[in-house]
């Protein structure tokens, strides 16, 4: 399948790579079986890794995909989400992207490489944690 993914329930996060040339219809079915399979959790953050895509979705394919998502997902379901597009077709494509889905996303940003995008999803101080004394 030219989408692999794996969720890390510690993590919250979905890790998600395209691999190849990817359909709308591949996309369509991933979010269908993301819903399925949806762990105990309220939200999960999500790393999507694009540098090995050699398709190029369309606007119409991209408002598919959001469409897709807030239908099977559906809103606040998703943390942040860090797209990794290192070609500058892709990436401004995937900045297309961020405007149709940002309101099914606490955050999203695109980045030109994995590194950058693992450190802003690096776990962020939570102001609302108690801490206890030992």
């Amino acid at each position: 399948m030219p989408i692999e993914y794996k969720i890390d329930v510690p993590l919250a996060l979905i890790m998600t790579r395209c691999v190849g040339h990817v359909t709308v219809g591949d996309v369509v079915q991933h979010f269908r079986e993301l819903a399925r399979v949806w762990p105990e959790v309220d939200r999960l953050d999500v790393l999507l890794d694009l540098a090995e895509l050699t398709s190029l979705p369309t606007v119409a394919e991209l408002e598919t995909v959001a469409a897709e998502i807030e239908t099977q997902i559906g809103a606040h379901r998703f943390g942040r989400c860090a797209v990794v597009a290192d070609r500058e077709l892709l990436r401004d494509s995937m900045q297309m992207f961020e405007v149709l889905v940002n309101r099914l996303f606490e955050e999203i940003r695109v980045f030109r490489s994995l590194v950058g995008a693992v450190e802003w999803l690096s776990p962020m101080p939570n102001p609302n944690r108690v801490l206890t004394k030992q």
